[in-house]
């Protein structure tokens, strides 16, 4: 029997030194991410050096090879996670988002208790050992090992449907080994919540309009690291520039209802925020544009858009920050109300 992509996993942990693999060469249930093995993606490279000294043949010598890289991207469907937030009971994709410039906070309030997640800056950035654990019939696994991952994320949304984190990430191609096969845990509960009953609003009056879909983009800017003195030349990826943007695609209403045209040319900030998912249950995340629910975004875009014969507008809202920095926004789990 070959091997299936259904049986695919993938498998991370914070590192506890940038570039060097804090799995060591094995991994546990609890180290496996709830992934649809079918999204996971890896791109790998190579520096390579084409030896073309042929002393007048054609053709190629062998080439050298040199540094590895590999790029990494998966998709996690948000939820929480049904219990308390503690430090044993954490966001799925908490991860993910830590890799991307996200720092995170627990409250253990009891009753109250929440996660929020914000951006950092560089200097305490985290990273991510990554393998991707390929099963085959009848014997060990095949395990495609990543060190100092690093990157982005979309959160993507369309009404009626699940909302989805689409991460991409850059790492050191470190080796490939074979190692004995260990399934995740399997978590059916709680429920993938739809996007629906998002309470969306933007601005001081709270407008709300109807919309069909939107796009949270980190809009993280991530560079190789080097190091003449790792073995494989880099570190990793760091990151040097964030620009957070969310499009979305409100009907198209009067000025004097909507105030889009003013909102983009006055180059005025508002208060942004909407949630996924309802009821007490901690099934909820909060996204709030600043961190502290205050004017922190503004218009940037404004294009005409069809959905499907309904007249829309396509607009751009770009988060900004102030005071001290790193609150141009936030995504919080909570219990809900």
């Amino acid at each position: 029997m070959p091997p299936l992509v259904g049986g695919r996993i993938l498998v991370a942990k914070i590192e506890t030194t940038f570039g060097t693999d804090v799995l060591g060469g094995s991994y546990t249930a609890a180290d496996v991410l709830p992934v649809d093995p079918s999204t996971i993606r890896l791109d790998k490279g190579i520096e390579e050096y084409i030896d073309r000294a042929t002393m007048g043949y054609l053709g190629n010598l062998p080439s050298s090879v040199g540094a590895r890289n590999c790029a990494v991207s998966w998709k996690q469907a948000i939820r929480g996670r049904g219990a308390a937030y503690s430090a044993s009971v954490l966001p799925e994709v908490d991860l993910g988002l830590r890799a991307c410039l996200m720092g995170r906070t627990l409250d253990t309030t009891p009753g109250a208790e929440k996660v929020t997640y914000q951006p950092v800056t560089e200097l305490v950035a985290e990273s991510l050992s990554i393998y991707a654990v390929q099963p085959i019939p009848g014997g060990n696994a095949l395990t495609m090992q990543l060190v100092g991952c690093r990157g982005s994320y979309r959160i993507v949304g369309r009404v009626g449907t699940v909302v989805v984190v689409e991460f991409s990430l850059q790492g050191v191609w470190e080796e490939e080994a074979d190692l004995a096969f260990t399934n995740g845990t399997l978590a059916p509960t709680p429920k993938y919540p739809f996007l629906a009953g998002a309470q969306f609003q933007i601005g001081s009056a709270n407008y709300a309009p109807p919309f069909s879909q939107f796009a949270f983009d980190a809009g993280v800017t991530i560079v190789r690291e080097p190091s003449g003195n790792a073995a494989t030349g880099y570190l990793g990826y760091t990151p040097t520039q964030r620009s957070p943007l969310l499009t979305f695609d409100p009907t198209i209403d009067r000025e004097a209802t909507s105030g889009w045209f003013a909102k983009l040319t006055a180059g005025d900030l508002h208060d942004l925020s909407f949630r996924i998912g309802s009821g007490t249950n901690y099934n909820r995340m909060l996204f709030q544009m600043n961190a502290a629910a205050a004017a922190g975004g503004q218009v940037v875009s404004k294009r005409l858009a069809d959905r499907d014969g309904i007249a829309a507008f396509e607009v751009g809202v770009r988060s900004s920050i102030s005071g001290t920095g790193q609150n141009d926004y936030a995504l919080i789990f909570d219990k809900g109300v």
